[in-house]
């Protein structure tokens, strides 16, 4: 079907039965002149007549004749005036309502982009009318198709009377395909009657107003979204007609407030009585100068609850007439204040014991320092450890842990002056501040602190030995700063913990200098094996009968860039304490692998190369097999090596030490007992472990020519070791008298 513009004559029956329908109102002024002209034409016959009879008028047939003839033509010639006029009339006024429908038809084809009509059933749609023939191409070749599903109407009539009003014009909304895409049409529905009233059809327009339906609802969906976001972020909104001095809420801020507010002088009710004057100065300040304000106060709503408000805005200049009013956002804060406290309470306090942290304590020693400079009052600081609570806290749990923590805090509390401080400075550490105006009060406090330093806690039904490992050190003589008097603290500390346990150990500066000297060897040792600083040196061992050569010891030696010469006593432990010492035997390894490949070119003969094992690998889990695999990686054999094992790594974890010892010897190495006599000598070890020497220790070797009990306990490990079929080594032979009586 083609859609041009329509002429209105070509509108199919629809604009004949409006036109009708528009005439009909004149129905009454068109049929009127006709009963008049009826009853005149039947009152002239009549009364005629009767005024003939009453005249004296020939009675001749002919004269009556001639005379009616007369009052023919005569009422004829009036018939053909009368229907003149009313012809006249009635064109003037069919053309009257043609030119209403034209101009009806025109505006209404101007006005919409589709002009449709349908059977009362709703069905047979006909499109009168398009306003963009290749835009509306869908529409046009199928109508009713194009309705969106959801759109479709069946029974039109049911639907029309449905809106409350019999068969009464409607609105609606429809989507209809354009190119492929539903667009939103605006529809207006037109019930059309026959001359009998009877509904005959259904007169549509619709009109593109698809921009406008997305707009509003965008507009409809960020409103909701407003109102969502200010829901669940709690955010009120107010408005205040200062002239009128009315204010209007919303229901969040009536929400906050727990009541209805109107006025400003019902919100000055719930404000604290305390942040009053600031919101209504910075509110007076908006007022006369138009500045935006931001405050913060608290409220009591009415419903007796403390809350926080959060509340920003600002004055508006109104209409020409320069009235004000104000706009503002308010916000229930309430929770993000209580977070803040608590923030501060996890940032500067321990949650467990109560106690300033670490950090406040440090600022507190700062402060104490500057104000000391003024005021003349002494300053020392104590550090108190409590002994093996990590075994404690593994053991029994961390319950029982912070049970101990709790006590420890409370019985160091009642050394704490109104001007000291306690604090919790590490996981198992206090910090106790001391001041005082005399340096012989913290004499005294120091006697009840060391008196304190052990003690009996029981806990439910166990009873738990504490004890506490404290160190001590004052301003100025041991410090000036915080950083430095701390700084001493700990190397006391340090002391403490590796020699004097349980006890109180006061600062003295060659503990300072351990201090610096174990960060340099331990700071310069993490480079010195990539920086090849190391070095391996070979001690001979010689038979004392044959004067031959028994084999080497291998021995490594420290050059450091920055410290020089470091012995293998300095290093060596601090190695092994940090996690460096297997860096350290691997190099050593390679070493003697390298060394035994040249002797053996070069052709010399050689017996064996004594390598230290390091106590702390053999307390790993599967150590022996992890050297054994590194020794053959290196090309060398376990008959080549003798292991030299100190009597510390049997003591330390026993079990797992005497597991990699025994499987090194099934493995086929021959084990010796290094430094015998300097540790906890355990006759026990000769007989529970294969091994093959014993070397003496050089403080034994070089007091045998000065001292007889030397001398004696020598000959009785030499005599000892003779009887259980073991080499002995003597270590340290330095002059011909140790020489002589060795031999």
């Amino acid at each position: 079907m083609r859609v041009d513009s329509y002429p209105l004559q070509s509108i199919s029956p629809t604009i004949r039965h409006a036109r009708c329908h528009l005439i009909s109102g004149r129905a009454t002024t068109l049929y009127l002149p006709y009963l008049l002209f009826a009853a005149l034409g039947i009152a002239w016959i009549i009364l005629s007549d009767r005024v003939l009879l009453g005249l004296n008028v020939s009675r001749d047939l002919i004269a009556l004749t001639s005379f009616q003839t007369l009052k023919g033509i005569g009422f004829v010639l009036c018939t053909a005036g009368a229907f003149y006029y009313l012809h006249r009339r009635n064109k003037q006024a069919l053309l009257d309502s043609t030119r209403s429908l034209e101009s009806f038809g025109t505006i209404a084809r101007a006005s919409y982009d589709l002009i449709w009509r349908c059977a009362p059933s709703g069905q047979d749609y006909e499109l009168l009318h398009a306003s963009d023939v290749e835009k509306y191409l869908d529409i046009i070749e199928d109508p009713e198709g194009c309705v969106h599903p959801a759109d479709r109407r069946g029974d039109m009539a049911g639907l029309v009377k449905g809106t409350g009003n019999k068969f009464e014009p409607y609105k609606t909304t429809t989507r209809l395909k354009v190119g492929g895409v539903y667009r939103y049409f605006e529809t207006w529905v037109f019930p059309i009657f026959d001359r009998d009233g009877q509904l005959a059809e259904f007169f549509g327009t619709c009109r593109d107003v698809h921009e406008f339906v997305i707009a509003e609802q965008s507009l409809r969906r960020n409103e909701e979204m407003l109102r969502l976001a200010a829901e669940v972020g709690g955010v009120g909104i107010w408005e205040w007609d200062i002239p009128n001095n009315i204010l209007e809420v919303s229901a969040e801020t009536r929400r906050q407030y727990e009541a209805d507010i109107h006025s400003p002088t019902d919100l000055k009710r719930f404000i604290h009585p305390d942040d009053y004057p600031e919101i209504r100065g910075a509110m007076l300040a908006a007022k006369s100068h138009c500045e935006p304000f931001d405050v913060q106060y608290r409220i009591i709503t009415a419903d007796q609850q403390l809350r926080w408000i959060h509340n920003k805005g600002a004055a508006v200049k109104g209409d020409k007439s320069g009235q004000k009013h104000m706009l503002g956002i308010s916000q229930d804060i309430t929770r993000l204040k209580q977070a803040e406290s608590r923030l501060r309470q996890l940032a500067f306090y321990d949650p467990l014991t109560g106690l300033q942290n670490r950090q406040r304590g440090q600022d507190f020693l700062s402060h104490r320092l500057r104000d000391s400079e003024i005021d003349g009052n002494h300053v020392a600081v104590c550090l108190i450890d409590i002994d093996y609570f990590s075994s404690l806290n593994e053991t029994y749990g961390p319950e029982t842990g912070d049970r101990i923590l709790l006590d420890t805090a409370q019985r160091l509390g009642t050394l704490c002056g109104p001007d000291d401080l306690l604090c919790r400075y590490g996981a198992d550490v206090f910090l106790l501040v001391l001041c005082s105006s005399q340096p012989s009060d913290f004499l005294f406090r120091l006697e009840v602190l060391e008196r304190q330093l052990a003690d009996t806690l029981k806990i439910d039904d166990m009873r738990f030995f504490v004890s506490l490992s404290a160190s001590y050190a004052q301003a100025p003589d041991d410090g000036s700063s915080a950083n430095e008097l701390l700084c001493a603290a700990q190397s006391a500390m340090y002391r403490a913990k590796h020699n004097s346990r349980g006890k109180l150990v006061r600062f003295s500066g060659n503990m300072l200098e351990s201090s610096l000297r174990f960060e340099a060897i331990r700071n310069a040792l993490k480079s010195a094996v990539s920086q090849h600083e190391f070095s391996v040196f070979y001690q001979p061992l010689y038979h004392l009968e044959d004067k031959q050569l028994a084999g080497f010891e291998a021995l490594v030696r420290w050059t450091s860039e920055t410290l020089g010469v470091v012995g293998p006593d300095e290093f060596i432990p601090i190695a092994e304490r940090v996690g460096l010492i297997g860096d350290i035997d691997n190099f050593v390894l390679s070493e003697i692998s390298h060394q035994i490949s040249q002797w053996k070119t070069a052709g010399h003969d050689f017996k064996t190369v004594g390598f230290n094992l390091s106590p702390r690998n053999l307390e790993e889990e599967g150590c022996a097999d992890v050297f054994h695999e590194k020794v053959e990686q290196l090309g060398l054999s376990p008959d080549e090596l003798v292991l030299e094992v100190t009597e510390t790594a049997m003591i330390h974890d026993a079990v797992t030490a005497a597991s990699n010892i025994e499987r090194l010897s099934d493995l086929g190495y021959a084990l010796s007992i290094d430094d015998f006599g300097t540790g906890f000598s355990s006759l026990e070890n000769l007989f529970r472990f294969t091994f093959k020497k014993i070397k003496i220790d050089k403080s034994f070797i070089q007091a045998i020519t000065n001292s007889e009990r030397h001398a004696n306990l020598v000959r009785s490990v030499i005599t000892m070791a003779y009887q259980l079929h073991m080499d002995v080594v003597a270590e340290g032979v330095e002059t011909p008298d140790q020489l002589r009586l060795l031999r």
